[in-house]
C-alpha cells in the first residue's frame, strides 16, 4: 500500500500532526498546543515550545512571540517583530542569511497544567483575528461566566481559562 505520508528518502510530509503534548517526568501532562498553517506548523509549535519550557515565558507569552520560519527555501521569514529588528537582521545577513517578511506564522493554541490541577489554555493575542473572547469564572455549577462583547473595540486579549480537571 502506497502511503504519501509514510517517511522515506527525498519525501515530505502533505502536513504535521499537532497537538503537541509534553509529559513531565511522571507521565503527566504539562503542556498540549498545536497550530494549523500546514507548512509552518513544525517552527510554530517548536518555536512557542522553546518560550515556554526552554525560556519560562508564560504561555500566552510564548504563543505571542514573534516567529521565523525555514522550510528548505533560500530565505527564511520573519514576523514584523523580527524583521524590524533590523541590527539583529543585519548581523545575520552579513554572515549569509537572507530573509523575507511574512506578517504571520502559524496560529497556536494551547493549555497548560497548572500546580494545583486545574488548567489554563492560551490563545494567540492578534494572529487570525486573536482567541475567543470569553472566560469562564471557574466555580463549578455556576453560570458566572462572564461574556466579553464579541463586537467591543478592545484590543484583542490572550485567552485564559482555568478549568478543573474532570
Amino acid at each position: 500500500m502506497h502511503d504519501p505520508n509514510l517517511p522515506g528518502p527525498g519525501k515530505r510530509p502533505r502536513s504535521s500532526i499537532s497537538p503537541t503534548i509534553v509529559l513531565d517526568r511522571h507521565d503527566r501532562p504539562v503542556v498540549a498546543l498545536g497550530s494549523p498553517g500546514g507548512a509552518t506548523i513544525i517552527t510554530t509549535v517548536l518555536q512557542t515550545l522553546t518560550g515556554f519550557l526552554d525560556r519560562g515565558l508564560p504561555l500566552v507569552d510564548a504563543i505571542a512571540a514573534p516567529r521565523a520560519s525555514q522550510r528548505n527555501a533560500a530565505q527564511t521569514e520573519l514576523e514584523p517583530g523580527l524583521w524590524d529588528d533590523t541590527a539583529l537582521r543585519g548581523r545575520l545577513e552579513a554572515i549569509g542569511h537572507s530573509f523575507k517578511p511574512n506578517p504571520e506564522i502559524g496560529a497556536a493554541t494551547g493549555v497548560q497544567r497548572l500546580p494545583d490541577g486545574r488548567w489554563l489554555a492560551a490563545a494567540e493575542k492578534v494572529r487570525r483575528g486573536g482567541g475567543a473572547r470569553r472566560w469562564w469564572s471557574g466555580r463549578r455549577g455556576s453560570s458566572g461566566g462572564r461574556q466579553r462583547g464579541a463586537g467591543a473595540a478592545a484590543a484583542p486579549r490572550p485567552v485564559r481559562r482555568r478549568v478543573r480537571p474532570t
